[in-house]
């Protein structure tokens, strides 16, 4: 999914928006007051649909226009006297919602639970409305506003696993809060982002184990091979020019030995093994060329022992190949976090559980509390831009203020960094930084 546009007119009653997206990155700038973050979270609530936004934000017209499934299909929310009708392109109906006066949302103060007990009863009445269906089977945006936090639930939770699990992994989460509350800046959702990097590395996990099952399979198969000789082939036995044929064997050696090598397998034990197996070959040869002898049934057995040792080796490079495709989003993660942490001497590892560990300069090794404010941002924002989208279709990020807390350093390599984490994906930014822009500034819109 892409957006293409978004336009919105009176919201608030003076705010107009004419927007047009890049389908890789776009930077809405303006100064304080001009609507950036109003707009993203309109964006957003058309996505969503998130009713809280839409029925609590006051606007004339708000219009978005997305490409998804090679369909431009059109969202669209009027406010018409009290009420807001919603409706979408490829639906004939339309959904009417009651708004609420600037009085009435007075009522609703978030120190209390009356907006978030009315937009639930919202949500639950018009779950099966065709128009909230057919807005739910978009991909929904992955919203980050300025506290990082994952609010924008789907009506009908469609879309990312991250949502999905969600519901799985709330005791867990609970547990988390009992055990370790992670205070200061960024703390709620820094345990999410907890959770949501633990849910990747089980799944990794989980693809390890598979695989390492059909690796033991497929080496005890190896071992039944039928291995059959052509007498006639002299590809198979050099009769005529057995040192030769000594040439070719002897090579397999360097072979194995590389490819034990790059499977990561340095045992010196195996190395020494290996050099006697080929030096008992290399002494065979010797005796056949004195004895002049052209055909040793020791050396098509231990020939056939090659092959077979050869096999095997392909078989656990082969795997290994796998497992490192499996775990590459994780390794780059860290590699890319690190980049920048390394200007504090501070290092990202993720144990065998899936838990994010610190090692501080002092080499102790303690919890992300340890982060500084602008460490923490990066660690949110980056793990959801890895790890917070669909793998068959390319996901949008909404960011409020990517540069909060971050050094100018930082600012100035954020885009394209986040541009290589996920090349395929959308990026709707709000700034005020020039750094963040660095040289994107012909993909910046004005917000007035």
């Amino acid at each position: 999914m892409i957006i293409k546009n978004f336009h919105a007119q009176r919201v608030y009653g003076y705010l107009d928006f004419e927007m047009e997206f890049n389908s890789d990155i776009s930077f809405i700038t303006g100064g304080n007051g001009s609507g950036k973050t109003t707009a993203l979270k309109l964006i957003n609530a058309l996505l969503v649909p998130n009713f809280g936004e839409l029925l609590f934000i006051p606007f004339g017209k708000i219009k978005l226009t997305v490409l998804d499934k090679h369909e431009t299909i059109t969202i669209e929310a009027r406010s018409i006297e009290n009420n807001i009708s919603l409706t979408i392109s490829n639906v004939e109906s339309s959904l009417i919602l009651e708004s609420y006066s600037e009085i009435e949302q007075d009522l609703f103060s978030p120190k209390n639970k009356g907006k978030e007990d009315l937009v639930d009863e919202i949500n639950r009445r018009n779950t099966d409305h065709p128009v909230v269906r057919a807005i739910s089977s978009i991909l929904s945006p992955v919203f980050l506003g300025l506290d990082r936090k994952r609010e924008d639930i789907p009506v009908e939770s469609g879309g990312y696993y991250y949502e999905r699990d969600r519901a799985t992994h709330a005791q867990s989460a609970r547990s988390i809060r009992a055990r370790r509350l992670i205070r200061g800046s960024l703390g709620v959702s820094l345990m999410e982002t907890e959770l949501l990097v633990q849910d990747a590395y089980r799944r990794m996990r989980r693809a390890e184990e598979t695989y390492s099952i059909r690796l033991r399979d497929s080496i005890l198969l190896s071992a039944f091979q039928y291995t059959e000789f052509d007498y006639s082939n002299d590809a198979d036995f050099d009769d005529k020019n057995p040192w030769l044929e000594k040439g070719r064997v002897l090579q397999r050696k360097t072979e194995i030995k590389d490819a034990l090598s790059k499977i990561g397998i340095n045992d010196k034990r195996l190395s020494t093994e290996v050099d006697t197996f080929f030096d008992r070959l290399s002494r065979l040869f010797e005796d056949m060329q004195k004895s002049k002898e052209k055909f040793n049934i020791e050396l098509l057995t231990n020939k056939a022992q090659i092959e077979r040792i050869t096999k095997v080796v392909e078989i656990i490079d082969e795997h290994k190949s796998k497992i490192d495709r499996v775990f590459k989003p994780i390794n780059s993660f860290l590699t890319t976090i690190n980049k920048f942490y390394n200007d504090s001497n501070k290092y990202l590892a993720v144990d065998t559980v899936g838990q994010l560990v610190i090692e501080r300069p002092d080499g102790v090794k303690c919890t992300i509390e340890s982060l500084s404010s602008g460490e923490r941002q990066l660690l949110v924002i980056f793990a959801h831009a890895f790890f917070n989208r669909n793998s068959d279709s390319a996901a949008v990020f909404i960011i409020d203020e990517p540069e909060l807390s971050l050094h100018l350093r930082w600012q100035e390599k954020f885009a394209d960094t986040i541009l290589g984490i996920s090349p395929g994906s959308q990026f709707i930014m709000a700034t005020h930084s020039p750094e963040i822009l660095g040289q994107n500034k012909n993909k910046s819109i004005k917000c007035r």
